[in-house]
């Protein structure tokens, strides 16, 4: 399959459960696959935003930092781990957001078409995904009905005190960019 049809596929959404086109299976034993691998000892959290002019750069350093801060898990994001070289960043981060523990999806006004990817692979490996939603802001027509989907099916923080106070944890450390 081309990487048009691909993206058209993506694009177009993938139901979750239903497994990705892209997905890598793991195999310890293959050298090819270590790229990809999920660290024995700590979780691998992929950070999501549109990435053009710096759109969201602020908010993706606090999630970053919040993420570092917890001693299980590691952040994968483009700016901080994507190995020097040149390849396609889109493959690149749709493997990684869909080999990931945690896929933290920051949004503000539109989700680019790689966004939406990287947010697809997840839900088609059955990764919880996070959504922070940027505050003061217009959103498409899209991201709206993405978004209201997204809540429709979301895990809300009062049904657990556990969810609840690692809400208002986050929020002290993810507070608005100015």
């Amino acid at each position: 399959m081309g990487l048009i049809p691909q993206i058209a596929m993506l694009a177009a959404g993938i139901d979750r459960g239903t497994r990705h086109p892209d997905a890598v299976d793991f195999d310890s034993a293959d050298p090819r696959n270590l790229i990809y691998a999920r660290p024995p000892e700590r979780g691998k959290i992929f950070v999501s935003s549109k990435m053009e002019g710096d759109a969201l750069r602020a908010e993706r350093r606090a999630a970053i930092e919040a993420i570092q801060e917890f001693p299980l898990a590691d952040p994968w994001a483009w700016e901080g781990s994507a190995a020097a070289g040149p390849y396609c960043s889109q493959l690149e981060c749709v493997a990684q957001a869909g080999t990931s523990d945690g896929l933290v999806l920051i949004l503000a006004e539109e989700i680019t078409p790689i966004t939406l990817s990287e947010l697809n692979a997840a839900r088609a490996a059955g990764v919880p995904i996070f959504v922070m939603l940027k505050t003061g802001v217009t959103r498409d027509v899209d991201l709206e009905r993405l978004v209201n989907e997204s809540a429709a099916k979301a895990i809300r923080p009062s049904t657990s005190p556990r969810l609840g106070s690692s809400r208002r944890a986050s929020r002290r450390r993810c507070t608005p960019a100015r």
